[in-house]
């Protein structure tokens, strides 16, 4: 709303079919989806699957790392670094209760 352009990978589809949050606002922009296998955020754009990924100036992941598996961390981290910007920070949260993977 101000001009600046979110993304958002969500694990559940359980806020989309409640349309809670920013998926009412926001809904091109959020998905669906296992952040632990290969994927590419594109902006719309006539290029379609050419244009280049999205750089991110900051990516966040807010009590999500507690529920990767060890052995999926290196290309979640591959992940994220293809869609950061250089300079750009990963912040992030991890529940300090019982881990579960999926």
């Amino acid at each position: 709303m101000r001009g600046h352009a979110a993304y958002g990978v969500e694990g559940s589809d359980a806020p989309l079919r409640a349309q809670r949050a920013e998926w009412r606002l926001l809904h091109h922009n959020l998905f669906t989806g296992d952040i632990t296998r290969p994927f590419t955020l594109r902006p719309s754009s006539p290029a379609g699957p050419a244009a280049p990924p999205v750089a991110c100036d900051i990516i966040s992941a807010w009590e999500v790392m507690q529920h990767i598996a060890d052995a999926d961390l290196p290309g979640l981290f591959a992940k994220l670094h293809t869609h950061l910007k250089p300079d750009g920070p990963f912040v992030g949260s991890i529940a300090l209760g019982r881990r579960t993977t999926r």
